[in-house]
Parts: C-alpha cells; sequence; structure tokens
C-alpha cells in the first residue's frame, strides 16, 4: 500500500515537473532574443530528462518482477559499449550526423543506456561496484588529459554522464527500500541528486555548454550544504542501530559524493592541485618554477667602493 501511494506521488511529481519544464522553454524561446538556443533549453532540458528518468526508475520498480525487462536491461550492459564506442569513431571521423546511421545510433545507445542503468542501479545489487567502476573510467579520463591522448573528453563526459543518471536512479530505489527508516531515505534521495546535480555541472563545464557555471555553482553549494547538514545531524540519525543493509546503501552514496567533493575543493580552493590533476605535464612544466629564478646583478661603484 505504501509503495503504490510513492509511485502516485512519483507520477504527480513526473506531470509537475514535465508541465514546468514546458513553461520554462515556451517562456524562455518567447522572452529571449538574440541567444544561443542551447542556452535557452538548458535549464528545462535537464529538468525534462530527471523527470523521464523518475517515471522510468519508478515504472522499473513497480515492474520488478517482470522477467523479459530484467533480462532486456541486463543484456543491455552488454551491447551498449559496443554501439557507444562505434557512436565515438562516427563521430572521431568528422562523418555526416545528418545521416540515417548517426541517428539510428543515437537512438540505440540512448536506449541501451536507460536499460543499462535499470540494471546497474535498480535491478542488481552491484550498484556499489559500477558506481567505483564509473569512477575509475573518469579517473583515467582525467589520465588521459593530462598526456593529451584522443578520446579524453568523451570519457570524462560518458563517466560523468552515467554517474549523474546512474546516481538519480540510486535515489528513487531508496525511496522505496527504505522503509520506515526516515533519515535514510532523506538522506540517500536528496543526497543522490547533489550528486547527479554535481557530475552534470562537470559534464556541461567540460563539455563548455551554456550554464555550465550556474550548474557547477549549484552542484558545489549541494555538496556543501549537504556536508555540514550530514555533520549536524547524524548523531540523532540511530546510524549505529541500522541495519548493514542501510550502511551498504550509504557508501554508495558516500564514494561518489568524497570524489567530486575533492574535485571542487581542487577547482576552487586549491588551484595547485586543480593544476596537478588537469593541466598537462608539459604545459605543468612551463607553469611551474623550480628554486629561485633571481637574475645576479652588479652593485654599481660609488665614493672608490669597488664590488668584489
Amino acid at each position: 500500500m505504501e509503495n503504490k501511494l510513492l509511485h502516485k506521488k512519483i507520477l504527480i511529481s513526473f506531470f509537475v515537473m514535465l508541465i514546468l519544464s514546458l513553461i520554462l522553454l515556451f517562456t524562455g524561446l518567447k522572452l529571449v532574443i538574440n541567444l544561443e538556443i542551447e542556452a535557452v533549453i538548458a535549464v528545462p532540458g535537464v529538468l525534462l530528462i530527471f523527470s523521464i528518468l523518475l517515471i522510468i526508475s519508478s515504472v522499473a520498480i513497480r515492474n520488478n518482477d517482470v522477467i523479459w525487462l530484467r533480462k532486456c536491461a541486463k543484456y543491455s550492459v552488454y551491447f551498449l559499449p559496443i554501439f557507444a564506442v562505434g557512436l565515438m569513431i562516427y563521430i572521431y571521423f568528422d562523418f555526416d550526423e545528418t545521416t540515417l546511421l548517426f541517428w539510428l545510433l543515437v537512438i540505440i545507445v540512448s536506449i541501451l543506456t536507460i536499460f543499462a542503468m535499470l540494471h546497474l542501479f535498480i535491478y542488481s545489487d552491484s550498484s556499489f561496484t559500477s558506481m567505483v567502476v564509473f569512477i575509475l573510467i573518469l579517473v583515467v579520463g582525467i589520465y588521459f588529459k593530462r598526456n593529451r591522448w584522443p578520446f579524453s573528453a568523451a570519457i570524462i563526459s560518458n563517466a560523468s554522464f552515467f554517474i549523474s543518471i546512474g546516481s538519480f536512479m540510486f535515489g528513487v530505489k531508496c525511496l522505496f527500500i527504505a522503509g520506515r527508516v526516515t533519515y535514510f531515505r532523506n538522506t540517500a534521495f536528496f543526497g543522490s541528486i547533489i550528486i547527479s546535480l554535481a557530475y552534470l555541472g562537470q559534464l556541461f563545464k567540460i563539455q563548455h555548454w551554456p550554464l555550465g557555471g550556474f550548474f557547477t555553482i549549484a552542484g558545489f553549494g549541494g555538496l556543501i550544504f549537504g556536508t555540514l547538514y550530514v555533520l549536524a545531524t547524524l548523531h540523532t540519525s540511530g546510524y549505529v542501530d541500522w541495519d548493514s543493509f542501510y550502511k551498504k546503501k550509504i557508501r554508495q552514496i558516500i564514494i561518489p559524493w568524497a570524489f567530486i567533493f575533492v574535485m571542487y575543493i581542487s577547482r576552487y580552493l586549491v588551484p595547485e592541485l586543480n593544476t596537478l590533476i588537469w593541466t598537462p605535464d608539459d604545459t605543468r612544466k612551463k607553469l611551474s618554477n623550480y628554486g629561485f629564478t633571481m637574475k645576479d646583478y652588479s652593485i654599481e661603484e660609488k665614493n672608490g667602493i669597488k664590488n668584489e
């Protein structure tokens, strides 16, 4: 009965977010003149995507016992890398992006992505492992970027995107598995949203998409507020008495939270660490000064005193 009520609330939230995104879109198109279309659709587009992910996750949880749906989700994990690599190669070699083949690949990759995320973060118990793998892929992308190797931006962007939508889906799942542990429900759900927003901000920033700074600041602000909230309220949460099941789920949130928090801290508060992480080796060496670089100079002779 409780799950049915939760599904109804999610359905209502979906329609509210859908209507709000459409209102923002049409209002932006009507009021804003001489502005790139990407800037106008950034916020309503993100809101629309998350509303779709919300209803898809809810429907997937409601049909958890449907065998064919679970199998499709499972097999999508194996087929997604094949089609994703094919799409990346297609884009890398600057093939015509208006062809039927390109849009067919985009549609297939999009569908496989949704099903794969359902398997990894809704149906499977390996959500923790999946999150760690995506973070490791993100680290590999950063290493590629420092060495100016190809596909670095694609690796970082895709890893950030998968972590973002995976975290959001996991947050929706936590609403259903929380039971009577209210603190876990609120922390896991809103924490997952903050993580999703933070990695989305990183994605927008890397791709130089409009409002990337807005999403980055919003994500960073959410991380700071969320961290302070947990530190201030954890002692009253009864965490010590929680079942190991809930503690395991919380750990899945802590890892991506801590990683992106360090990334933001390095970018805004420790520029040297940010340079070490993102700047290629050869460029970093040019920016670094080792030892003293003061030039020798001679003292002008005055009053018969010679400079030795």
